[in-house]
């Protein structure tokens, strides 16, 4: 676990990971292997900081968090991917009114939406995001230091065996 999150995060607090530039029609991702090692996991906290900004006028489309043992090696959207959790934060509206939203999935299905302010998401400022799943089979969202899903319930939930964390 050190070594791999060495890799990602420098002592001296340089350093950030792009997934994508400030261009029309670019989609990127950053996977992570399988940190248990096959053991199934019950519980997570995941923390890290995220600037969304520097685009157009009316910027696209967000990312995304997705831990499950089939996310793909591609890159994927703000929508996620794999049978497990994704956290969406999907910043534009595609017509159906679903965004901009905080959006909790379990097996590929939303469980919880929240509707937020685009400012809030497209910032061009570095923000903590804080997800945290619970033994219990309930997540917490955290944005910016505002708690949007507290203890959600996760229908059906099960220990994930395998699991890697996708960033796209």
């Amino acid at each position: 676990l050190h070594e791999q999150r060495d890799r990602l995060w420098r002592p001296d607090g340089g350093g950030a990971l792009m997934l994508t530039p400030s261009v029309g029609s670019m989609q990127g991702g950053f996977l992570i292997s399988d940190l248990s090692g096959g053991t199934a996991v019950t519980k997570f906290t995941a923390n890290f900081k995220v600037f969304v900004g520097e685009g157009s006028g009316n910027p696209a489309d967000g990312y995304s968090f997705s831990f499950a043992p089939d996310v793909p090696e591609a890159t994927v959207g703000e929508e996620g991917a794999g049978s497990g959790i994704t956290v969406a934060f999907d910043t534009y509206d595609n017509g159906g009114a679903e965004a901009p939203a905080i959006d909790v999935k379990y097996g590929g299905q939303e469980v919880a939406t929240k509707k937020v302010a685009k400012a809030l998401l497209v910032n061009n400022r570095y923000v903590d995001v804080t997800i945290r799943l619970y033994a219990n089979g309930t997540i917490d969202v955290i944005h910016n230091g505002v708690t949007h899903h507290d203890k959600l319930p996760i229908p059906g939930f099960s220990a994930i065996a395998g699991g890697r964390i996708l960033i796209g």
